[in-house]
């Protein structure tokens, strides 16, 4: 493993906890490295900041795939139900905080647009057998929603909004 990549952890564990915009000394100093040697392997903040956010994209759909090894999953309500255990996990609240972070900055949205590609990617694998490939961008967008829900205590109304767009089998 490269130095570079032995960082990833370290400065996604800084950013988690400071935010995005850590200014890059106490950075350095927190994961044991210098400004210097930082923008050495980075090039510039703003690559660091990528790397860290695809660290962290990459991080969160690993959660998912131990969570769902792999194949189809037998309805879209057991696999949205899987994706929502998974973005409800309380050690994911940093993340979702920094996901907001990122949302909110439209010079960064390109950077979240190519962490939703990846993260589309894994939702069209997982889809049942038989499922409208479309159900892919429905997923997408109902565990967004349902993120920006759930950070305002609004829970209820994602487990509301979840029995209706995605019913049990037996449902009918």
């Amino acid at each position: 493993m490269s130095r570079r990549d032995a960082l990833l952890p370290l400065l996604a564990e800084q950013m988690l906890t400071h935010g995005l915009d850590m200014p890059l000394r106490p950075l350095a100093d927190a994961v044991g490295t210098s400004d210097r040697m930082l923008l050495y392997y980075f090039e510039t903040r703003e690559e660091l900041v990528a790397a860290v956010l695809g660290h962290l994209g990459q991080a969160f759909t690993q959660r998912l795939a131990t969570a769902h090894p792999g194949g189809p999953a037998p309805s879209l309500h057991a696999l949205s139900g899987l994706i929502l255990d998974v973005a409800r996990d309380p050690a994911l609240t940093r993340t979702v905080r920094v996901w907001f972070s990122l949302l909110s900055d439209p010079a960064r949205r390109p950077l979240a647009a190519g962490i939703i590609a990846g993260y589309h990617e894994w939702l069209a694998t997982a889809l049942p057998d038989g499922a409208d490939p479309d159900a892919a961008d429905a997923l997408l967008a109902f565990v967004e929603g349902a993120i920006v829900l759930d950070a305002a205590g609004q829970s209820d109304r994602v487990d509301r909004a979840r029995a209706v767009l995605f019913p049990p089998p037996d449902a009918g």
